[in-house]
């Protein structure tokens, strides 16, 4: 191993693929994402040169051909082609995933590759996806990447030391706190006295932000008579503030208002595992869908202070690449 290890960082999740490109010393760590969307790879229509080509690459995963990248849209059939499901890890579309973003990063050797996964799958599937991808990995253009080590942990875990290690309070490191992680598939929660896991009150649920979108998904088709499945338009507009349906533009608060059983049940979850809070000093919220969530928690935690990490869609891969840093630092000293 080399004096200046390369130490890399994915949070491949079921929403958004999240992972570090870079980290100069001395500077902040430099993340890039794309849609976690692997449809089939077809042949370009280039419209003699007029149309733009999308930000993609073409990779392949277990005999097939995938594209993925920042400019993958909504696959041509227009539905969502991302996979919802406890097996994930062991999909050609996850693959396909990984190795677009070890394209992305664009380095031909990994001596330490930090990966996660939510809480209720980490330990049934960590090693597992340790040896899937520790060696060499086919990226595209015919181009491999060596990856010596890779290490699993559980994506809130990430978070964590992500928001320990920049925030201006130094005493909430002997504080218990509540560290609350969005994710597209799963709403995953981790209780810490400090740095030590209260794994008894720690869980998680399927009340992710595609459990959300399902259900709004569900009232526009029977609004429209149509079987709507485009959950990336979706998400998208819960940013903006409006969908496009045809050529209309709806405000997105007459369907997202539906989706608040899909809280509540995720909310109740949360405090069934996690109980009154009454030892917790602070609730730390991270994830691509942390915003959605945070009035949900304020309700069930009103007398707590419910932090949003700043940029939380990268919090657990900066966490991630923080501990991998930490360890090669330890390895090499």
């Amino acid at each position: 191993m080399s004096s200046n290890p390369v130490v890399r960082a994915v949070d491949l999740g079921f929403g958004n693929a999240k992972f570090v490109v870079g980290h100069p010393l001395g500077g902040e760590i430099q993340c890039m994402s794309f849609p976690s969307l692997a449809p089939l790879a077809s042949a370009a229509i280039s419209g003699g040169g007029m149309l733009d080509h999308p930000n993609t690459v073409v990779v392949e995963a277990a005999g097939r051909h995938f594209e993925v990248g920042p400019g993958v849209g909504v696959a041509r059939d227009n539905c969502d082609h991302r996979v919802l499901h406890s097996d994930y890890i062991r999909t050609a579309e996850y693959l396909a995933l990984m190795r677009g973003v070890l394209h992305y990063m664009q380095v031909p050797s990994i001596d330490l590759l930090m990966v996660g996964l939510p809480m209720g799958m980490v330990v049934s599937r960590g090693r597992e996806l340790e040896q899937l991808l520790v060696g060499n990995q086919r990226i595209a253009f015919g181009n491999d990447v060596h990856i010596s080590e890779v290490e699993c942990l559980a994506q809130p875990v990430g978070g964590y030391l992500s928001y320990l290690m920049t925030t201006a309070a130094p005493m909430i490191r002997s504080q218990v706190n509540l560290v609350v992680d969005i994710g597209f598939y799963s709403l995953d929660w981790l209780l810490c006295d400090g740095m030590r896991p209260i794994t008894s009150r720690s869980g998680h649920t399927e009340g992710g932000v595609s459990a959300l979108l399902r259900r709004m998904a569900a009232r526009i088709s029977q609004e429209y008579d149509v079987n709507y499945t485009d959950y990336t338009a979706l998400d998208r507009a819960l940013t903006r503030g409006y969908l496009n349906i045809g050529s209309e533009q709806v405000p997105i608060a007459k369907y997202a208002a539906d989706a608040k059983p899909v809280l509540d049940k995720a909310m109740t979850a949360l405090a069934n595992s996690v109980g009154s809070g009454i030892d917790i000093q602070n609730i730390i919220v991270v994830g691509g869908g942390a915003k959605l969530y945070v009035p949900g928690i304020m309700a069930r935690y009103p007398k707590h202070p419910v932090i949003v990490a700043p940029d939380p869609l990268f919090a657990n891969v900066r966490g991630f690449q923080m501990s991998g840093e930490f360890r090669m630092q330890c390895k090499v000293a």
